[in-house]
């Protein structure tokens, strides 16, 4: 019984939900740092520079969900989706915080369920990977 009562709880493993949220924003902004530096040397377009932050965040959206998904161990799809929806929305309040615009455009809108939907891929492939084997 005592086992049914900690596998239910797992959903809800706050600690390591703020771990990880943290960890893809710290990805994150490796990658954009990154990103910024290839963009200044090869003159990127401003195009081309949203994209790219663009795949980059979808990335670390994608990798969160898988590592959410992966420690739950169950309810991938949801897993991802609630990580990428609370991301996307801290994202998306900072830069409303940052530009003082509090509105949400279309653009803001897809943009988060870009990151709900690279979460729950991310999930669903997370929950269904092969675990290493404990010596």
């Amino acid at each position: 019984m005592a086992k049914e009562a900690t596998e239910n709880s797992k959903f809800f493993d706050v600690a390591y939900g703020l771990k990880n949220i943290l960890f893809c924003f710290l990805a994150t902004g490796i990658l954009l740092a990154l990103g910024a530096v290839i963009a200044t040397y090869l003159s990127m377009s401003d195009g081309m520079t949203e994209l790219l932050v663009m795949i980059m965040t979808a990335a670390c959206v994608f990798f969160g969900g898988f590592r959410a998904a992966g420690h739950a161990g169950r309810q991938g799809l949801l897993q991802g989706a609630v990580l990428g929806l609370v991301y996307m929305a801290i994202l998306s309040l900072a830069g409303m915080l940052v530009y003082g615009e509090w509105s949400m455009s279309g653009a803001s809108l897809i943009s988060i369920l870009l990151g709900v939907l690279c979460g729950a891929i991310g999930g669903m492939l997370g929950v269904n990977r092969k675990q290493k084997r404990k010596r």
